[in-house]
């Protein structure tokens, strides 16, 4: 029943997934340099244009044709001859033509992303196991998304509903009554593409090894996403390990560092990669040093300095700074941030402000970070960040913790969570009047205290405060 809804999905919309930017950009470099110039590279590291040659040359072949399907676009780019190929690379569309939403831009190339991992990890465990001949299988490793790069380019309204969901299955077959793997064999049975990647989805019905072996890395790659312990990642891990015969702390170790040496070849800039997460596996317990550093906040100055202001609480210092008629914009940040960090219990704080140009959201003042940490000079594009644009779209509030980060580390920078080495924090966007100033980050890093309904309440209650004092500062 999904693999029908799948079918009928596929005839309301185009099959069509667009030319990667940077892909596009290199390729017609190289043909203006030189129109005889290879492009096999550039061919096979794009599943838009794979998928294109592919379905062009085999329309009249594979079932009761008789002719053997194309498996490769170079040997797709080789039948259509050169000044076919140029024109058919020249009328594909590009991503910045289709792709508009920040969002949407960022989730099409995490999959893209999960694509290129899934090559590496299919590729290494081939040839472990000893095919000769892996270029198929590579191929075939890339295209293993292509249901949900479609649903991404073509249904994103339904399909950031299934990010907000948690991203499961139960929440895609829920959402479009199929799921992304029963479209991806859909198309590659109308668009005749090689029968490797219809066979990988069929799940423990395959009987062909290589197909399995597909299958397994495209689920692995999906799941790794979601946290290395996953219980669904560990039944795949078994899997593997009963079908190559090999023991199953190998296949785990094996996994890890293949996955390693994807991040570092990945094509895709600002793309989060999951072996990222490889180095917090050990780091959970480390203390970060809390002693204040030269580039730690100041304590705010108020005009009244006695004993009896200083054994006010956080939120009453502030309400007694903003009175004050000196009273500076940084002076209420700071003594924000110190309150945070000296009264509400958070190891590291940080304040994110808005360039003047409101291109790059950057560091600027923060309390409990290492002297080495990459995180106290943090900045990006804010049409880069993600999560961090859409909270400063208006006043809001995100707690991620174990169940939370299901559902939102694909929006997450992967600059920022190599940066804080934790996908344990809170966060909110300081907002003066209508306007966005900001956002305020804390954690409780390397202490035994952990975040909690009460620490998240207490945190937005000062944030919002904040906002509602600099916002009075503003009126003056």
């Amino acid at each position: 029943m999904s693999l029908k809804q799948a079918d009928q999905w596929l005839q309301k919309h185009t099959p069509i997934i667009p030319t990667l930017d940077f892909n596009l950009d290199a390729i017609q470099q190289k043909l203006e340099q030189d129109p005889d110039a290879n492009l096999s590279d550039d061919l096979s590291r794009d599943p838009g244009l794979i998928l294109h040659l592919l379905s062009k040359v085999n329309v009249k072949r594979g079932g009761s044709s008789g002719r053997d399907l194309v498996e490769s676009p170079e040997a797709a780019a080789a039948l259509l001859g050169v000044s076919n190929l140029h024109a058919l690379i020249t009328e594909r569309p590009a991503c910045r033509n289709i792709l508009k939403k920040p969002e949407q831009i960022f989730l099409f190339h995490q999959i893209i992303n999960r694509g290129f991992h899934n090559q590496e990890q299919a590729t290494q465990w081939a040839r472990l196991a000893g095919y000769k001949q892996v270029d198929s299988l590579r191929n075939m490793a890339l295209m293993s998304y292509l249901g949900e790069l479609l649903c991404c380019l073509y249904d994103f309204t339904v399909y950031f509903e299934y990010i907000q969901a948690g991203a499961t299955e139960s929440a895609c077959q829920q959402l479009f009554g199929f799921r992304f793997s029963h479209l991806t064999e859909a198309v590659a049975n109308n668009l005749h593409l090689p029968e490797l990647l219809a066979l990988s989805i069929t799940g423990s019905t395959i009987k062909e090894p290589k197909a399995q072996l597909l299958g397994l890395t495209a689920t692995i790659c999906h799941q790794c996403e979601y946290g290395w312990s996953d219980q669904s990642l560990t039944h795949a891990y078994q899997q593997l390990a009963d079908l190559l015969k090999i023991p199953l702390d190998k296949v785990i170790k094996e996994t890890h560092r293949f996955a390693i040496i994807a991040a570092r070849q990945s094509w895709v800039e600002e793309a989060w990669h999951p072996a990222s997460r490889l180095i917090l596996i050990k780091d959970q317990h480390y203390v970060f040093p809390k002693q204040e550093s030269s580039s730690a906040p100041k304590a705010a100055q108020a005009p009244v300095s006695s004993n009896q202001t200083k054994k006010l609480t956080i939120e009453a210092r502030i309400k007694h700074l903003v009175r004050q008629t000196h009273c500076k914009q940084t002076d209420i940040l700071n003594t924000c941030v110190k309150g945070l960090f000296e009264e509400k219990g958070f190891s590291r704080v940080c304040v994110f402000l808005l360039s003047q140009d409101k291109q790059m959201i950057q560091n600027r003042i923060n309390i409990g970070l290492d002297a080495q940490s990459p995180f106290r000079n943090y900045k990006i594009e804010l049409t880069k960040s993600g999560l961090l644009k859409m909270l400063m779209s208006k006043p809001q509030a995100i707690w991620i913790n174990n169940d939370s980060f299901k559902k939102y580390h694909k929006l997450l920078p992967p600059s920022l969570m190599a940066s804080i080495m934790t996908n344990q924090f809170i966060a909110m966007s300081l907002f003066i009047g209508n306007q966005p100033l900001g956002i305020v980050y804390a954690d409780r890093t390397g202490t035994a205290q952990a975040l909690d309904p009460s620490s998240f309440s207490q945190f937005k209650q000062l944030i919002s405060l904040t906002s509602k004092a600099l916002t009075l500062l503003a009126k003056r």
